[in-house]
């Protein structure tokens, strides 16, 4: 088992809290076990995972907040946490991710703004997506979406911007600040 480095169990109807043993085998690098039925916390154990790249948790039924353990994942690059019952603000200490590449977390209850930690990465994401999560920003980007141009507030990663290669909307409303 100590050699384990991938747990796909994704779209398996799976239900209940996140099964913890997974966190316990010390190479793995990928967890894929988003379109399941998982309830309760996210687990805290996720951030004690030093080689951990990719984390897939999106479309289950996970509640309370993003645990602060996390940002000792430093090695993580993909983070898909959509599709869930999360709620409450994301913590600075997000911007441990430093080599975050992917971020997802549309379909929450998350509230407050993006952290400015996050320029921190030394990559940067590579590509947002944003559907449906209530963040408010505070610098000014210009966006065009479907041949329509919107302004959307991104806090101070400005500088680092420049590596961004995506953002998407989807169900969203934008609001005129005039």
């Amino acid at each position: 088992m100590e050699q384990v480095r991938s747990i796909d169990i994704h779209g398996q109807g799976i239900q209940g809290p996140f099964p913890t043993v997974s966190t316990q085998l010390p190479y793995v690098q990928t967890i894929e076990m988003s379109w399941n039925e998982f309830t309760g916390s996210l687990p805290e154990e996720i951030g004690s995972m030093k080689h951990l790249i990719h984390l897939e948790l999106h479309y289950n039924s996970f509640t309370g907040s993003f645990p602060t353990t996390w940002s000792n994942a430093r090695n993580l690059q993909l983070l898909n946490i959509a599709e869930n019952s999360l709620s409450g603000q994301l913590p600075p200490d997000m911007g441990n991710f430093r080599n975050i590449k992917g971020l997802f977390l549309y379909k929450n209850n998350f509230t407050g703004t993006l952290p400015p930690e996050l320029s921190n990465s030394k990559t940067m994401c590579k590509c947002i997506q944003i559907r449906s999560v209530v963040l408010f920003f505070v610098v000014v980007v210009v966006v065009v979406v479907a041949k329509m141009q919107y302004c959307i507030y991104i806090p101070t990663l400005t500088h680092t911007l420049t590596q961004l290669n995506c953002i998407y909307f989807y169900t969203h409303s934008i609001c005129s600040l005039t």
